[in-house]
């Protein structure tokens, strides 16, 4: 039962991953419209063109439905948000061209990159994953408050953009939080595997690492065909695998008329003494037959 539910969750999981992209996505052509504004130094791959492009047809939509009217008016929603989408588009351009001379002098940054923010937040006491999760969004939220009086489509634009904005900082550091995850996860299994899987300690001392009952048992079985090979005479071996090269064993002493082997080197290897006791009984045991039929 157990088994089924934790298979359950994975597939719900996987089933709302198509849904959570699309998410991101969208919340992500949302949030460029302002980051533009309030961060710089961002990644070559993170402000692609259909990026900057999808951002920018974000910001006509939305205004011009707000405004309530045609998506295809010429002359905008409102003064402002014509305004705002040319500075939008201009900023665009400038980021561009930083990245560009970045990529000419061969200066190296991550392409992922969202940015880094403006240095009037240096001054501030908060730590910069803070402010880009929770403060930024917070300000273009202020800003959007703010200009709902003077202009209420840039306003309420705004305000969706900021909303936008705190659910992809949310989702962007629940990524990176989990690729940090799988480092250490990995970590702490290269440096407990052999505690786990062969020497069967629990949980509690491998750091909560554990393998699946199925790879401790093979891993036995393995120890226990290695034992028993180690048992085995080299010679039978040979027989099994006639292009090993195994060499053969130092002869032992002959054996007595009765068919028993002499006397046991204590040097000898312990397979081969083992050996040696199973072939004596062997004979033993086909002599008794003949005997009895020599008699009658």
């Amino acid at each position: 039962m157990l088994f089924r539910a934790n298979k359950g969750h994975a597939d719900a999981w996987m089933d709302a991953r198509p849904l959570v992209a699309v998410v991101e996505i969208a919340a992500r052509m949302f949030s460029v419209t302002v980051e533009v504004f309030l961060r710089r130094n961002f990644g070559e791959r993170y402000l692609s063109g259909p990026v900057l492009v999808g951002g920018a047809l974000a910001v006509h939509l939305v205004t011009t439905a707000l405004a309530g009217r045609p998506l295809l008016e010429p002359r905008g929603a409102s003064l402002g948000a014509m305004l705002y989408l040319w500075a939008y588009a201009s900023l665009c351009v400038g980021h561009k061209l930083v990245i560009w001379r970045r990529d000419r002098t061969g200066e190296r940054w991550h392409s992922l990159s969202d940015g880094t923010s403006r240095r009037l937040f240096d001054h501030v006491p908060i730590a910069p994953r803070i402010v880009q999760m929770y403060v930024e969004p917070a300000l273009v939220a202020v800003v959007g408050l703010a200009l709902l009086l003077a202009d209420r489509v840039l306003g309420g634009y705004l305000l969706l953009a900021s909303l936008a904005f705190l659910v992809k900082g949310q989702m962007t550091h629940r990524r990176r939080r989990e690729a940090w995850l799988d480092y250490v996860d990995k970590t702490i299994e290269a440096e407990e595997l052999h505690a786990a899987l062969v020497e069967e300690r629990p949980a509690r001392e491998t750091r909560g690492f554990v393998v699946a009952s199925g790879a401790a048992r093979h891993q036995r079985s393995l120890e226990h065909m290695e034992r028993v090979l180690r048992r085995t005479d080299p010679e039978l071996l040979a027989l099994g695998d006639p292009a090993a090269k195994i060499e053969a064993p130092a002869a032992s002493p002959p054996g007595n008329g009765s068919g028993c082997g002499g006397a046991e080197d204590a040097g000898a290897p312990r397979h081969e003494q083992e050996w040696a006791q199973a072939l004596a009984a062997f004979r033993k045991r086909r002599r008794g037959p003949a005997r009895g039929r020599n008699e009658a």
